[in-house]
């Protein structure tokens, strides 16, 4: 009995962590060559940017102080060290800024 409810909070808890993300980017359609999802810089600036000034409670996708564009050279994306990016939000703000879709990563 012990065993089942240690593995069902830890599920619950992975769960909780799994929403979370510290780098994502905004994509959009590009159908020159084929048919491929590709990283948009524009839109992925403009929702790092409004999910940077998020404050909409206590949880912590809720707020992202960290947040910032990371332009490492080889990909633009939005980043946040301390994972305040909720992958259902995130979708929201790439949405609002005209992308077509979006992706997360996590650790």
């Amino acid at each position: 009995m012990q065993i089942t409810k240690f593995l069902a909070v830890a599920l619950l808890a992975n769960g909780v962590v799994a929403d979370l993300t510290f780098r994502a980017i905004c994509t959009m359609l590009d159908m020159n060559f084929v048919q491929a999802y590709v990283n948009d810089k524009n839109t992925t600036t403009i929702a790092c940017n409004r999910y940077k000034e998020r404050n909409t409670g206590d949880k912590q996708h809720d707020k992202c102080p960290d947040c910032f564009m990371d332009t490492n050279g080889v990909s633009e994306f939005c980043h946040s060290p301390g994972e305040h990016i909720g992958e259902k939000e995130w979708g929201q703000y790439c949405e609002e800024a005209g992308a077509d879709s979006n992706f997360s990563q996590g650790k």
